[in-house]
């Protein structure tokens, strides 16, 4: 069972798919998927699990589908498609899930230099509001620095792991992914 809060960042955002297609199940995407992958030389694995949603007093679960490439099960992030169809064009939306070891380095380094920026600027914004001479800019903008060297050398570590071919490969492979999953709404 997959939980809702092992999903990730999203990959597909409310795709509405083809009006021919309003009656398509999770079965028939699956086949479509698969199909389609086969003929683009694309290699998936899929699997259809459920997904619980909300905590153990309120929660729903419902059937998802998972693609994950076979050739790297426990390198790559997994896409957890949400499908729903009923109305007049079935919609789909796919998150990342699972766990990536070069992408999610990558992941983490552009949210740990989003953060730096986030408390530098929150900080000297603190001392324009507050009406503080340039002196209390200063000292605020003086309390982020440790934290902000501790980010920047760990985001230098995961620089020097990173092998930016493979993080580029990976890439595709969600690209041509998305792609695929497209298609076979739209088919």
């Amino acid at each position: 069972m997959l939980k809702d809060k092992e999903l990730k960042d999203k990959v597909i955002e409310d795709y509405e798919g083809s009006s021919a297609n309003s009656g398509m199940t999770l079965d028939r995407l699956r086949g479509r998927i698969e199909k389609l992958a086969a003929a683009n030389g694309i290699p998936v694995d899929l699997a259809i699990e459920e997904l619980r949603i909300g905590n153990a007093l309120s929660n729903t679960t419902g059937d998802v589908l998972v693609l994950s490439n076979p050739e790297h099960k426990g390198d790559y992030f997994g896409i957890c498609i949400m499908f729903k169809s009923g109305g007049v064009r079935p919609v789909v939306n796919a998150y990342f899930c699972g766990n990536s070891k070069q992408l999610g380095l990558e992941m983490k380094q552009r949210q740990a230099k989003a953060n730096r920026y986030n408390r530098v600027t929150k900080s000297l914004e603190r001392g324009v509001k507050t009406g503080t001479s340039i002196f209390g800019t200063i000292q605020a903008f003086m309390i982020t620095i440790p934290m902000n060297l501790a980010s920047a050398v760990m985001s230098l570590i995961r620089t020097i792991q990173r092998n930016d071919e493979a993080i580029a490969k990976e890439e595709a492979y969600y690209s041509n992914c998305v792609s695929i999953i497209k298609m076979a709404v739209d088919d």
